[in-house]
């Protein structure tokens, strides 16, 4: 699902794209992290979608491309992991 809905999301945009358009994906620094029990098909379509926006990128010269990886945000997902979020016991 979620490597479909960026494909036919980026898709629709780029015929409809202003020349030098630019396309940004957010996605999660967690692909780059090391395997973790319980997080492989999350983690699986995270580093498809990565490597499709790649492709987008070499396919679309005039399209500028951004990647933005955020830091880790505690959540009910990685709760039970090893993974903390960067604001984890900080006072703001």
């Amino acid at each position: 699902m979620k490597v479909r809905t960026v494909s036919n999301t980026t898709q629709a945009f780029i015929p409809l794209a202003a020349p030098n358009a630019t396309l940004i994906n957010i996605s999660t620094g967690m692909v780059d992290f090391a395997p973790m029990p319980g997080m492989s098909s999350y983690i699986a379509t995270k580093a498809a979608t990565m490597e499709m926006v790649d492709y987008i990128a070499a396919e679309n010269p005039s399209l500028r491309v951004f990647k933005v990886q955020p830091g880790v945000v505690s959540t009910e997902m990685n709760e039970g992991t090893s993974m903390k979020g960067q604001d984890d016991g900080m006072c703001i």
